[in-house]
């Protein structure tokens, strides 16, 4: 998922005109007068992709392929993060 959230963030920083970025794992680098469009980007697209419930999608999409009396195991709890929280995070990135 973060690779997921890392790709859609360099693209949506090109499609902003911020064109010269400096990746390393989690950590994302621009030119200082694109930091806070960058830090916006960042909280949007992770927002994006964490705000889906993707374990039970792909738990939905997989069930019609099981072998007849094939049953899953229940998804786990969800824990106290919300994702759009990270909108109003100060450091959510630095």
């Amino acid at each position: 998922l973060d690779a997921a959230a890392a790709t859609k963030t360099t693209n949506a920083a090109v499609d902003a005109g911020i064109r010269d970025l400096m990746m390393i794992h989690d950590s994302f680098g621009c030119h200082a007068a694109y930091a806070s469009k960058l830090a916006r980007i960042l909280r949007e697209q992770y927002l994006e992709v964490f705000s889906k419930d993707l374990l039970a999608d792909l738990r939905q999409e997989i069930t019609g392929y099981l072998a007849p009396g094939t049953e899953l195991p229940e998804l786990p709890d969800k824990g106290q993060l919300k994702p759009e929280d990270l909108l109003l995070s100060t450091y959510f990135f630095a």
